[in-house]
């Protein structure tokens, strides 16, 4: 399966698409993850035919992919929704042929001491709704799929607070956020988790993996028991 994630720092933090390289290939699975990303690019970015990045992509696009993963830049759908959507819609104009699977990297709300939260005047939670919300308009805009890492992030806070899922700047994953982003992308694309932890990132215990993965499953289970009412 070949897979490229289209985004920024949220997506190239701690390796993340090579985790989520290593976890397939734990699983006996022959995944090809690739990404096009800078730091602090969004949509609008990519699609202007004047930056660096735009040349790289269209080369990238020009191959085939079975799911491309898009992730906007992490304040844009909240402070400036119809740029999001419209410059989402460009971006999957420019990707011929399509893959089996669009998928939409939801990102999460700043953490709570975050002043970015302050200046936009929501909290952790509420941006992270919007988030949620803006994403889904454009999956369904545009023929794809969520991969709602935001929510996985808002329920280990509520249920798991002793995991720390961001980095020292209340934005940027930690390696503990990368894996869940990474688990949370696992299921989008095959519909399943890992059953137990065969990949253990440098720096990371097996103890925290678990718990990780017990807070991806609890996650997408509560999504599955509310979708169905």
């Amino acid at each position: 399966m070949r897979i490229l994630f289209i985004g920024n720092s949220y997506t190239y933090y701690n390796r993340m698409p090579e985790t989520l390289a290593h976890i397939a290939e734990a699983k006996g699975m022959d995944w090809v993850v690739e990404s096009v990303t800078k730091g602090g690019w969004s949509f609008a970015h990519y699609i202007n035919p004047e930056n660096e990045m735009h040349a790289p992509l269209k080369e990238k696009l020009a191959q085939a992919w079975d799911c491309i993963l898009l992730q906007e830049q992490s304040l844009r759908p909240v402070d400036g929704r119809e740029t999001f959507l419209r410059t989402a819609e460009a971006l999957c104009g420019m990707i011929s042929p399509r893959p089996a699977k669009l998928i939409y990297y939801v990102t999460w709300g700043r953490d709570d001491a975050s002043p970015q939260l302050e200046k936009l005047g929501i909290s952790r939670i509420t941006m992270t709704e919007k988030l949620r919300d803006a994403y889904a308009e454009a999956a369904a805009r545009t023929g794809g799929i969520l991969s709602d890492v935001g929510g996985a992030f808002a329920y280990t806070r509520a249920h798991f607070p002793h995991l720390p899922l961001y980095h020292t700047d209340g934005s940027h994953p930690s390696p503990a956020g990368s894996y869940l982003a990474a688990l949370i992308h696992f299921h989008a694309i095959t519909g399943a988790l890992p059953r137990e932890i065969r990949y253990v990132p440098e720096g990371m215990d097996t103890g925290a993996l678990k718990e990780i993965l017990r807070c991806a499953a609890e996650f997408l289970a509560e999504n599955e028991k509310s979708a169905k009412k």
